[in-house]
């Protein structure tokens, strides 16, 4: 019943995107998407919203609710966190010397970065085949 559902793919190629991208996609929403084009596209644009979403509750974990001193930032950690989640390395002292606004634009910018490089069709085709 499972691997001969209507579903089976797309259980599939969500899973493969949970695992790759970070990013959680019910099945049903792939539903009509049938180039891998189009999966690429719309897992894609997917983890970009996760990541911004992401980013933001991340910068007020690791910044406080008012940003406007960097004295107050645990940089420790979100050096840490930027250079395990997006690939980015960024020295506790360049943290303090961005802002608020330029960290988190220089963080979205690698996290869309590392999202474009991946290549969701050969990768997809070979799990989900």
């Amino acid at each position: 019943q499972k691997y001969l559902g209507d579903d089976y793919v797309a259980a599939v190629v969500a899973e493969w995107a949970s695992s790759n991208f970070g990013v959680q996609i019910d099945a049903a929403d792939l539903r009509g998407l049938r180039s891998i084009e189009d999966l690429e596209d719309y897992i894609k644009a997917q983890a970009r919203a996760e990541a911004e979403t992401n980013i933001g509750v991340k910068k007020v974990e690791f910044m406080g609710e008012e940003p406007e001193s960097s004295a107050d930032w645990d940089t420790k950690g979100l050096s840490s966190w930027a250079m395990s989640e997006y690939r980015v390395n960024v020295s506790q002292a360049q943290l303090r010397k961005m802002t608020a606004d330029e960290l988190e634009d220089r963080l979205k910018e690698a996290a869309i970065e590392q999202i474009e490089k991946r290549d969701v069709s050969l990768a997809m085709l070979e799990k989900a085949g």
